[in-house]
């Protein structure tokens, strides 16, 4: 098989000799396109190729792209950005992997099959991962589901490096880490109820399952399952459309999403403790208990997201630039795209808690519009017409508009609830 590499440049004479020094040892074809270097750039990538192509620039990394890959003619297309350095090692993997390609459908699908089967196994006990915790937790033994879930993550982090490196697994040794943490986190579980310490039995005599037990299910099930959802679709639209405007663009709106991401399941961690607390209480009537809750909680919650809003709006230079220290673009807009997020972030607390309050109230409706309100219902159609309208500002500004329309949702629900505890 044949390789052709593909790369569009505007002023990048510093730097484009190194990549194509790099790029010639492995590529059957170079392409390179500019798009008005007004430097050395086009007499540096005449040296390595007599494909040199100009593209009239139109603020669209992707129309660019495209166009140098409609001047590729070898069997795989591979793009490099003109500060790219690739190993003499990596090279010769690659030349390598050139060698075997005629065999393969997809190069990514030896490695997504080496991690399949043991991730598939650890998904299986994973589930009852999940139930167990929730069961465990609404009892109030916290401390075992924290050694529980601290056990797993901590023995995945440490098998990882053994297994992919010191043992030669590689990407099947990523797979099975992560099954041997969480068999772990299952046998902590396990331990828990055949030692007489939970209040329920476990036993098959006990699977009474029952048309209204999946429906109160589901109820509180299908909300959250739909938060995740939208979390998942938000992400891939905002990459969708970040792409019209680059690597960069992508990059970066995915390093603040995952920053976020990782704020937000905090957030959800004090939550965790407060729904099941909320519901027995609603259940029993405690409707003061569930008032204190409630107002400690958002307590906690907005000072955290204060908090946190305040750091990630301090620190956001330096963040991004641990992601990507050599791409001012990334840092850029990176740095711009975590500013406003975070901003917004500290409106998430209340958001999480009253998310959690009506779900434990039973009021589905209620939790589930929450839910489908800040990544759905309001991020969705501001990411459109802010992409339409206003290009990437656009994008950045999506999720923000999301959390302050879904704040409001919040305080217009709660307005109108405000007789569900009455005694």
């Amino acid at each position: 098989m044949t390789l052709s590499v593909c790369i569009i440049v505007k002023n990048e004479e510093e730097v484009l000799g190194r990549c194509l020094s790099c790029a010639e040892k492995f590529a059957d074809e170079i392409v390179v396109v500019d798009t008005g270097s007004t430097d050395g750039t086009v007499l540096i990538a005449e040296k390595f190729t007599d494909k040199v192509f100009f593209f009239k620039w139109r603020d669209d990394f992707s129309a660019a792209r495209n166009y140098a890959f409609e001047k590729a003619s070898s069997d795989f297309l591979m793009w490099l950005d003109a500060d790219d350095v690739i190993t003499d090692e990596n090279c010769e993997k690659i030349n390598a992997l050139k060698s075997v390609l005629d065999s393969y459908d997809m190069v990514m699908m030896p490695y997504a099959a080496a991690y399949a089967v043991p991730f598939f196994i650890a998904m299986t006990f994973y589930a009852f991962n999940a139930t167990a915790n929730n069961l465990i937790v609404s009892e109030g033994a916290t401390t075992v589901s924290m050694v529980a879930m601290l056990l797993g993550g901590i023995s995945n982090i440490v098998l990882d490096p053994i297994m992919i490196f010191a043992l030669g697994w590689g990407v099947t040794g990523a797979a099975v880490a992560t099954l041997v943490g969480t068999l772990l986190t299952t046998c902590v579980y396990l331990s828990y109820f055949l030692r007489g310490k939970s209040s329920l039995a476990l036993s098959p005599r006990n699977l009474k399952p029952t048309a209204g037990m999946y429906a109160q299910v589901l109820k509180i099930g299908v909300p959250n399952l739909t938060y995740q959802l939208l979390v998942s679709v938000a992400l891939w639209l905002t990459n969708v459309f970040a792409a019209a405007y680059g690597d960069a663009a992508v990059a970066a709106l995915g390093i603040v999403a995952r920053i976020m991401n990782l704020a937000s399941m905090v957030a959800f961690g004090f939550v965790k403790g407060y729904q099941p607390f909320a519901g027995f209480n609603y259940g029993a009537r405690r409707f003061d208990r569930v008032r204190e809750a409630t107002k400690t909680a958002c307590i906690w919650e907005t000072a955290f997201a204060c908090i946190t809003a305040v750091t990630l709006i301090i620190f956001a230079e330096p963040l991004l630039s641990a992601f990507s220290r050599e791409d001012a673009t990334i840092v850029s807009i990176g740095t711009t795209a975590l500013f406003w997020n975070a901003l917004s972030f500290a409106t998430f607390g209340v958001q999480a808690v009253y998310s959690a309050f009506f779900l434990a109230l039973g009021k589905a409706k209620q939790g589930a519009l929450i839910a489908i309100g800040r990544q759905g219902i309001f991020f969705i159609p501001a990411l459109l017409i802010g992409s339409w309208a206003f290009g990437l500002p656009g994008i950045i500004a999506a999720q923000p508009i999301g959390d302050l329309l879904s704040f409001l949702l919040v305080l217009v629900l709660v307005a109108k609830s405000k007789g569900a505890l009455s005694d």
